[in-house]
């Protein structure tokens, strides 16, 4: 589903609904063709859609191997004429879940920071991400912040933002049992060989749209999935943050050109 945004004030536009008399009252995720009848802006993640994301298609072969692997096993080892097809919808219930509890935990951080009940399966995550935010002296002024930028002709939703620090948190969901880990030091904590800068773009396209300004502090807060209450904060350097936002901006113009549209230069049709 992509994510669009329309302005004034910057809201949400996800869905459409259907057209058809018989689907009234039912929505569809909305489309660039809909977003071009009402201006709406692309997310940064919409954006960087355009470029191959080689971390993201690894993930997806490992799942698919994953599946392909236990269809093999639940059919005792014979691959019958709907192997394939059994294989990936398991391949797509894998994805579906994680993708799934990814949204679960953020929606506890969310309730949690407002103070609001959450699902107590989540509480040492929603302890170890509130410790942190308190250690590092972020007070969020903004949680699940909706923006839209004209300027840079984006819209989004970020999950914490510190207007007073000029500060963005950008929760990410991993597994982390699978995850190389270096110990220089025996004294010194375990370093997590997972920062990755694919990541930069999009908290450079946040910054720029919020603040106007790459001379904020970016975070990206890797929560495990399964280890409960294990995370990974990551603030990323001026020269990363440099780099993410030149992807993002060549990226952009591509998209532009690719998608036949630039909101930045959209203007009502008579």
């Amino acid at each position: 589903m992509g994510h669009w945004y329309t302005d004034d004030p910057p809201t949400p536009f996800y869905e459409v609904e259907y057209t058809d008399k018989k689907r009234k009252g039912e929505y569809r995720p909305a489309t660039i063709t809909d977003a071009k009848k009402v201006g709406a802006y692309p997310s940064p993640n919409e954006v960087m859609g355009i470029i191959d994301k080689p971390g993201l298609l690894y993930w997806k072969l490992q799942m698919m191997s994953d599946a392909s692997y236990q269809t093999i096993i639940g059919l005792g080892g014979d691959w019958d004429t709907y192997g394939w097809s059994k294989s990936y919808e398991l391949y797509k219930e894998l994805t579906s879940s994680a993708a799934n509890k990814g949204t679960e935990i953020h929606d506890a951080i969310e309730h949690a920071l407002y103070g609001d009940p959450f699902d107590e399966e989540y509480t040492e995550i929603i302890k170890a991400s509130l410790d942190w935010l308190i250690e590092e002296g972020i007070k969020p002024t903004g949680i699940e912040e909706v923006f839209v930028s004209r300027d840079v002709g984006i819209g989004g939703k970020v999950d914490v933002v510190d207007d007073n620090t000029l500060t963005i948190v950008d929760w990410k969901t991993i597994n982390t049992l699978d995850k190389t880990i270096k110990e220089p030091n025996p004294i010194k904590k375990p370093v997590y060989k997972y920062y990755p800068k694919d990541k930069t773009p999009l908290l450079a396209a946040y910054s720029m749209g919020l603040f106007g300004t790459l001379d904020a502090k970016l975070w990206n807060v890797f929560i495990s999935r399964d280890e409960p209450g294990k995370i990974i904060p990551k603030l990323y350097t001026p020269e990363e943050i440099e780099w993410g936002w030149k992807k993002f901006y060549f990226s952009y113009k591509l998209w532009t050109h690719e998608k036949g549209y630039d909101p930045r230069n959209w203007e009502i049709p008579e």
